[in-house]
């Protein structure tokens, strides 16, 4: 998956998201319970993981660069824990 990640990254530059979606356990029971991963454990590193995925989609819209320092670290780019390309 990181490699996939790093291709996707390379060929479409800027146009993919910095912020990646870790693995979660949390992420795969939410629809079995007919949830979303943000009202079955909002406090998990996958939901906030999409929030901070929303949050620099919202940021890109209105023109404010996004600064992944300032990051959930579980929303933050790691190779190991990327589950998909956002």
């Amino acid at each position: 998956a990181s490699q996939v990640a790093e291709e996707v990254r390379s060929h479409f530059g800027d146009e993919v998201l910095r912020t990646s979606i870790p693995r979660s356990v949390r992420i795969s029971e939410a629809p079995s319970y007919g949830q979303t991963v943000l009202t079955y454990d909002p406090g998990s590193s996958g939901a906030l993981s999409y929030l901070e995925a929303a949050r620099e989609i919202a940021l890109r819209g209105v023109g404010i660069s996004y600064d992944a320092s300032q990051a959930h670290i579980g929303a933050q780019n790691d190779p190991s824990m990327v589950e998909g390309i956002q």
